[in-house]
């Protein structure tokens, strides 16, 4: 989806990295991170949408025409990347948090 920039994954590299993960674990474990991040994004723009647009934007989404998805979702969502921006930031706290509890707990 087109909104993987605003996933910053530094962080989640770094503690991946401080902890030992080797290249092909981080591979891994970054594929279910943007998947999660992907699910948690679609489910925030649906609960944001009129429910009359929600049709609209799957229709949209299957064409997988980035710019034309941006711009429908930026005409019926007030402040779209401020609100993207905080669901990726909280999940990339939650995720550096759950790396560092399950390290703990090995």
């Amino acid at each position: 989806m087109v909104f993987i920039r605003f996933l910053l994954k530094e962080n989640i590299l770094s503690t991946l990295k401080s902890h030992g993960f080797g290249q092909q674990e981080k591979e891994e474990l970054l594929s279910i991170i943007e998947e999660i991040f992907h699910h948690k994004i679609f489910s925030s723009v649906l609960e944001e949408l009129p429910e009359s647009s929600r049709e609209e934007f799957l229709e949209i989404l299957v064409k997988k025409n980035e710019i034309e998805t941006v711009e429908f979702l930026r005409k019926r969502i007030a402040d779209l990347d401020i609100k993207l921006e905080k669901i990726a930031n909280e999940l990339e706290s939650e995720i550096v948090l759950d790396i560092e509890r399950m390290k703990k707990n090995q």
